[in-house]
């Protein structure tokens, strides 16, 4: 296993609110924190899992629908716990990042550390601008930078 950290932004920036995961990798990219690489991905599920191969802790940031409300921040470890399966956005694709984390685990490839934080979401529909992002912009970077911290107190001085 690498000692780094991958952060997978999960995403459609064609799909509204659906593109907060990109955009969120995009601001954590711009820290350029040592140790941690950053991707995008729309949220097919064994592209997923081929980018954490390897890697010993993951940060998937996607939207969610939960039914909490718009602009909550939840964090989960899926490293012991599933992800529910109504909880991420629908995707195009029928193995998504719920399936991977499943299917990883059964196979015993899933990184020691799995944590997905999920922004509720309103809109994900086809051609309207991510209008969410904003708002909860800076609650989410602090929630991913208290994890980088948690991993490596270095980080600190790396934020802003």
């Amino acid at each position: 296993m690498s000692h780094g950290v991958l952060v997978i932004g999960i995403g459609n920036e064609f799909r509204g609110d659906d593109a907060i995961g990109l955009l969120a990798v995009r601001d954590v990219e711009a820290l350029h924190v040592p140790g941690v690489r950053v991707v995008e991905s729309r949220g097919d599920g064994a592209r997923v899992m081929r980018m954490w191969k390897g890697m010993a802790t993951v940060l998937l940031i996607d939207a969610v629908h939960s039914g909490s409300p718009p602009g909550t921040l939840h964090r989960l470890d899926a490293s012991h716990h599933p992800i529910p399966a109504r909880f991420l956005c629908t995707s195009s694709h029928q193995f998504g990042v719920a399936e991977a984390v499943e299917t990883a685990r059964a196979l015993g490839e899933l990184p020691e550390r799995v944590i997905v934080f999920g922004v509720e979401v309103e809109h994900c529909v086809a051609g309207t601008p991510p209008a969410l992002y904003a708002v909860v912009r800076d609650a989410l970077l602090n929630a991913i930078h208290a994890e980088l911290v948690s991993l490596d107190p270095s980080a600190t001085a790396l934020y802003r």
